[in-house]
């Protein structure tokens, strides 16, 4: 018990390193009796240690905590949710995303909840769900939302860090037509039980649907801007940086100048880090590095910058993000004239091997980098 307690308190001052070595004291002193004498505290050493170890980047010492918590069949679903969260993540953006959605999509449907399989079903139930955030924006919708209680169901609470992965699992995966009816189910959650820590965040990706599909600039920025207005709204809710980095590197950039965005997204990146967030903080940058791009930025120091933020995301084993930050790394040193190929994505910091590998898995992606390229050099 002191070693959980010792592992709570290093993870709330973002010791990460000193909370996966009390987490593994602690396991070890309850020895392979553990499970059956003292199993709540060996749930939540193994917990926690899945937790800090995914921190630090160890994909090797979390797995084994996590199978560990899988072979306890006995025990409650529930109490495996917040090990299935750190889990999904890791497989997911080591290149498995499609593998993550599936097994997301099947613990939902354990604790029943569904959505519908048949693309006539998706098209209807998008399409209604449209209409439903439309005249929310139209009312007082989104000032309600500022007035609502707190969700207290702790395995609603657990099921919607699923949901939050599952977003970013079906965005990245081969078949995104479910992506709305995701991101829709969160917002619908607060509606009726309450705000939780990832309303903010479907506010803001909703932005993204209107902003992005629908054409709806203004309703975009609105929902993006109420999911902002929410966190600082409600100070029950923890600090949190994924709906900061929404907001402002997808939606309301498109209302407002690039310049405006790039503060809060070096925040989100800092905070990101140390709350123990490297994904959000990684996306943050991405998105902090081309605003800085598109608003003048001297090339070499865009070039020193992705260097460092490359290897960042590389060590934090946030692969799919630390490839995009490298290809931009690329693409500036060939607008400096220093390589022989303009149009290249590959050279000294991005190898032909990991941008075959990147093409083959994501070629939307590689495909929006080149015509960047060819747009520069006017050779669309």
């Amino acid at each position: 018990r002191f070693n959980l307690k010792a592992c709570r308190k290093a993870v709330s001052i973002s010791a990460f390193e000193a909370a996966t070595n009390f987490a593994a004291k602690g396991i070890k002193l309850l020895g392979t009796d553990g499970w059956k004498d003292n199993y709540e505290l060996m749930i939540e050493l193994h917990t926690i240690g899945t937790e800090t170890e995914s921190y630090v980047g160890n994909v090797e010492r979390m797995e084994q905590y996590y199978n560990c918590i899988l072979a306890q069949k006995d025990r409650p679903s529930a109490d495996k949710l917040r090990a299935h969260y750190v889990y999904l993540g890791s497989i997911a953006y080591r290149g498995r995303a499609d593998e993550a959605a599936k097994l997301a999509f099947d613990l939902l449907k354990s604790f029943g909840h569904t959505f519908p399989k048949t693309k006539a079903g998706i098209v209807l139930q998008t399409v209604w769900k449209v209409f439903k955030v439309k005249k929310m924006l139209k009312g007082n919708g989104l000032n309600q939302l500022n007035f609502l209680p707190m969700e207290n169901d702790p395995t609603r609470l657990l099921l919607l860090l699923i949901l939050d992965r599952l977003v970013r699992f079906v965005y990245i995966s081969d078949d995104p037509s479910l992506l709305p009816l995701v991101i829709f189910r969160t917002l619908e959650w607060t509606r009726r039980y309450g705000v939780n820590q990832f309303s903010a965040s479907a506010l803001a990706q909703t932005g993204i649907i209107f902003t992005g599909v629908l054409n709806d600039l203004s309703g975009g920025a609105s929902l993006a801007s109420a999911g902002l207005e929410l966190s600082k709204k409600k100070p029950e809710l923890p600090t949190e940086v994924r709906s900061v980095y929404l907001a402002h590197g997808l939606v309301l950039c498109w209302s407002y100048p690039w310049r405006n965005q790039l503060k809060p997204l070096l925040k989100a990146y800092d905070i990101g880090l140390r709350i123990g967030d490297s994904e959000s903080a990684c996306w943050a940058i991405l998105h902090y590095i081309i605003f800085r791009f598109l608003s003048g930025t001297g090339l070499d120091l865009l070039v020193a910058d992705t260097r460092v933020y490359h290897a960042q995301c590389e060590e934090l084993q946030h692969i799919y993000i630390g490839i995009q930050v490298a290809a931009y790394s690329q693409v500036f040193i060939n607008l400096m004239g220093d390589t022989d190929d303009n149009l290249a994505l590959s050279g000294d910091i991005l190898s032909e091997s990991e941008m075959k590998s990147w093409r083959e898995r994501d070629r939307a992606f590689a495909g929006v980098h080149n015509t960047l390229q060819c747009y520069l050099y006017t050779m669309h």
